[in-house]
């Protein structure tokens, strides 16, 4: 069995109390759902708005209508998606915006479609994504929005560049069979400058759970190998997030007997991330995480290792973000005898 070193929660508690005093008041939990509540509503889905265009990104606009949202104010800071089948996706980049329009339908004619204020909320390269069935799939979102229903309607903007498919078959999106009250999606290719005059595509509105404060452990991104071919890799397993809850992070596939660095920030992954760490003698590794604080541990015999994070039930944490990578000791994998691991996503919540 892998070593468990002390728990985190005495690394991390400088940051969660620092946040707990100037945080404000505390995130309600608020879920709303585009179509169902159920990940999987329907037997028909569509590749829009994860896929491109060949040589080009993908440009899609969707619109959600701001009745789904009680006319109460909404820090977004989960955006999760039904998936019809188990795999990993991979993006050279990709880019979410939001912001608040008052279309209620979003028409062909995509370049006024974009209202002239928006938040981006996701901006990452090398950001593989792994889906599941019969579960939402966070996205992992850097940065809240905070919507004002009052306003206006949700409008989401999605730019895509080099999608695949490393893992799976088609991974489609639930979407609905008709045109839906809730709102619509177009999408056409993009050259990442102007913008797309006309849509080529109209698309239904997608299967979305669109939440303020709800937990979630998630990761995302690329590892570096290192000797023997070996990607060190890190994990949860414990815990999703949830106030007055553990959640373990697990590195593994490391070397035996290695002393690796979990680094922690408090917040979202490096806007523009990953950061290329070549000129460091680390070709291949990628940072994208800027840590704050930083935590020790050394591998079992198995290459394994866990850090516990203990939360604490105090309800002002709940909407609080913290991102974590592993940096691994590993000689001989490259100059800098240094490897890095994907990244990590923790929502604290209810």
């Amino acid at each position: 069995m892998p070593s468990i070193p002390r728990a985190l929660s005495a690394i991390c508690a400088p940051l969660l109390v620092a946040c707990w005093a100037t945080c404000g008041p505390a995130a309600a939990q608020a879920t709303f759902y585009t179509l169902s509540s159920s990940p999987n509503p329907s037997n028909v889905g569509q590749s829009l708005p994860f896929r491109d265009f060949g040589a080009t990104s993908c440009l899609s606009q969707m619109v959600v209508s701001r009745f789904l949202f009680q006319n109460a104010p909404v820090n977004i800071t989960g955006l999760a998606f039904g998936f019809s089948d188990m795999g990993v996706m991979r993006f050279q980049r990709i880019k979410i915006r939001m912001g608040t329009t008052a279309i209620n339908w979003l028409p062909a004619t995509m370049s006024t479609n974009r209202p002239a204020q928006t938040t981006t909320v996701l901006d990452t390269g090398a950001h593989l994504w792994n889906t599941h069935v019969n579960e939402w799939c966070d996205i992992g979102l850097q940065a809240p929005y905070t919507y004002v229903p009052s306003a206006g309607n949700l409008f989401i903007e999605f730019e895509i560049t080099g999608a695949s498919i490393e893992v799976g078959g088609n991974l489609y999106v639930y979407r609905t069979a008709n045109s839906s009250p809730v709102g619509n999606l177009v999408a056409a290719g993009y050259n990442g400058t102007v913008l797309p005059t006309t849509a080529t595509t109209n698309g239904d509105m997608i299967s979305i759970r669109i939440s303020e404060s709800v937990a979630n452990a998630s990761y995302f991104g690329d590892g570096c190998a290192g000797t023997g071919g070996r990607t060190s890799a890190l994990g949860f397993s414990g815990g999703s997030g949830a106030l007055g809850g553990t959640a373990s992070v697990w590195l593994s596939n490391a070397p035996p007997q290695a002393l690796a660095l979990l680094g922690i920030a408090l917040g979202g992954s490096v806007p523009g991330a990953p950061i290329s760490l070549t000129s460091f003698g680390m070709p291949n590794c990628l940072q994208y995480v800027s840590p704050t604080v930083t935590g020790a541990v050394t591998t079992s015999t198995l290459g394994m290792a866990a850090y516990p994070i203990a939360i604490p039930n105090v309800v002002a944490l709940a909407g609080t973000l913290l991102t974590m990578q592993y940096l691994v000791n590993d000689p001989g994998a490259n100059a800098a005898n240094l490897t890095t691991t994907n990244y990590g996503r923790l929502l604290i919540g209810y």
